[in-house]
């Protein structure tokens, strides 16, 4: 009985030993120079406690319209149809809106532009505009992906889930 307990201890410890100390597999990391979008159009976008994100109407509808040339789904026209809908600035506010299915698709078309540097970010404490942020991507060891936003100096603003892993 002493040996069963000291032998299942014992593969326990080498198991947990064994596996890696990172359960991230990779990360990347980038400068994101942000261009100024065109304020005559209307605005889409969302909003946390730290930022307003900003984005071109017209900058979401070619990535969605580029998605349609692809593969046709009744949902993207349907979101087409939505964006086209707005005719006065539309901001989401991210802790109302997260986990809804059109937000998710919107904040997909969100991190695209971000990526692009097509986005304006305003830090709602001073009202400043922020020119250049930080990019973090992360995907773990059960291929669940990750963004994250920082400003310079290094204040994370935004994250959002990519992928979810198994």
């Amino acid at each position: 009985m002493k040996n069963s307990i000291k032998i299942l201890l014992l593969t326990l410890i080498l198991g947990i030993s064994s596996c890696s100390s990172s359960f991230i597999v990779r990360t990347k990391n980038q400068r994101i120079k942000l261009n100024p979008i065109d304020q005559k159009g209307i605005i889409i976008g969302l909003e946390n406690e730290v930022v307003i994100i900003k984005f071109n109407q017209n900058d979401i509808l070619q990535l969605f319209e580029k998605d349609i040339s692809e593969f046709y789904t009744e949902r993207t026209m349907k979101l087409i149809y939505d964006l086209k809908s707005f005719k006065e600035d539309k901001i989401f506010n991210e802790k109302k809106s997260k986990g809804t299915l059109a937000f998710t698709e919107y904040e997909l078309k969100f991190q695209q532009l971000l990526q692009q540097g097509n986005a304006q970010v305003v830090w709602k404490c001073s009202n400043e505009i922020l020119r250049n942020i930080k990019y973090k991507y992360t995907r773990d060891k059960l291929g669940g992906e990750r963004a994250y936003y920082f400003s310079n100096d290094g204040t994370e603003f935004y994250n959002m889930t990519l992928g979810l892993g198994e």
